[in-house]
Order: structure tokens, then sequence, then C-alpha cells
């Protein structure tokens, strides 16, 4: 099993640092590579293809996210590949300048974090404090069921959380800009069952179509799954290229 920290993928999403306050109706997307070398406990090699597809009319827009990637651990033979990914679909509506809602469906494999299948639905609203322009402040609240499978001990988890987030973007230059997302995921059942994670990332324009990336995420499960093997810390660290068509 791979046991060194920053190779650890998040096992929340971050949808909303994606492009989701562009006006422009029609089909775009955008496709990122990302390859990375870990050396800490373990060392290792990891690489990943990335996609989002939109497609915009009125006030409506179709969001697919589709993430896979690939870990290879040098030191460990018997556990030398691991693969992970996720697929993220959303439908969101603008009612007006300030309010736009949104229901979306996700699932998810993580083996690094032991974690077979994840599936989510739900939906809620998100408040565009601003939305465009060079700063981007948006609030949003939502209720989500979860469905987890544990991937060595079958253990299964049905359970309804509320995600609420904070995000925060900043045009820092010309070429550079950065931006911020917070989740706090609690059980609604029982508080005490939560994820708090926390993303930076800075993005470089090399041209009008491809970007440099660094994205670092920060996790906090204070239920992760039943193995001793898995912190309840987490992070990653990547660096990827985006294509933009």
């Amino acid at each position: 099993m791979f046991k060194g920290h920053s190779e650890i993928k998040a096992q929340i999403i971050v949808v909303e640092a994606r492009q989701l306050t562009d006006t422009a109706s029609g089909f775009s997307g955008n496709v990122d590579l990302n390859f990375n070398f870990n050396s800490n406990t373990t060392k290792s090699l990891s690489g990943g293809l990335g996609s989002e597809m939109y497609y915009a009319w009125k006030k409506n827009r179709l969001i697919s996210i589709n993430k896979y990637n690939a870990l290879l651990n040098i030191d460990d033979a018997e556990n030398a590949a691991v693969n992970q990914g996720y697929q993220h679909l959303r439908y969101t509506y603008d009612f007006n300048y300030k309010y736009t809602g949104a229901l979306f469906s996700q699932i998810q494999t993580n083996p690094v974090l032991r974690i077979q299948q994840r599936f989510l639905l739900g939906g809620g609203p998100r408040f565009n404090v601003q939305p465009y322009g060079v700063n981007s402040l948006m609030f949003g609240t939502m209720l989500m069921y979860e469905y987890e499978k544990e991937l060595d001990t079958a253990i299964v988890h049905s359970d309804v959380r509320a995600s609420i987030y904070l995000f925060y973007k900043i045009k820092l230059g010309k070429n550079l800009s950065a931006n911020s997302v917070t989740y706090y995921q609690p059980r609604i059942d029982q508080l005490n069952d939560f994820r708090i994670s926390t993303s930076i990332d800075f993005s470089v324009s090399i041209n009008d179509k491809i970007n440099w990336m660094l994205l670092s995420n920060l996790l906090y499960d204070s239920f992760p799954v039943s193995d001793p093997g898995i912190p309840n810390l987490t992070y990653s660290i990547q660096n990827a290229l985006n294509f933009k068509f």
C-alpha cells in the first residue's frame, strides 16, 4: 500500500475551482496532463489525464469533469501499480446574477485511501458574492447522499452530508492567477464525523490555449476508512499542463 502522504490524492473533488462563472454559450472544455515523482517514505511515480467539458445555453450549464491517475510504487514490487479516478456530472441554472442552483452526481475510486467506490448525489444553492472581474468570491451550501464501500473490509457507509464551501479567485498579474476553496462536509446525523478540505491552486498562462498549474490540497477526515495505515490528515501537491479548446 502507498504510505507516503504526499502521494495520497484527496477524497473531496474540487469542482468550484473550475471555470463555473464563464458566460459564453456553446461547447468548450480543456484537458490536462500531469507527471510527478515523490520520494519520502517510499519512492513513486504518478501521472494522470483529466478533462473538463462544458455546454452552456441561456442560463443553463452542463459540466462533465473526469480524472484518471496511475501511481507506481518503485520500492514495492507487490503493490507497484494503483489506478484511481472519478467522474463528476453537474447541472447549474443561473436564477440571477447572484444566485445559482446546482444538481450533481459523482462516482469515485481511490485505492490509495482504501476506498473501493464512493457515489454522491446532491444539490443546493451557490451565492455569487462577486462572480466576475479580477476577484471572484462564491459561497455554497449543498445537501448530498453518500454511498461508500471500503476496499479491504467491504464495509458500506450510507450517509447524508452537508457540503459547505467558500471559493475565492484572484488575478495576480497578466499571466498569473490563483484560487482557493475550502469545504466543510459533516454528516447530518453525526456532526463529529466530518471532512475539511482546503485547496490552493496557481495557474500561469503560457499562451491563450496552454496553462501550467500547481495544484495543492490538504484534507482532514475525522473518520477515514477502517485501516490504521490511513491517517486523518493527508495532502497532495501536483504539477499539470492544461490545454483549452
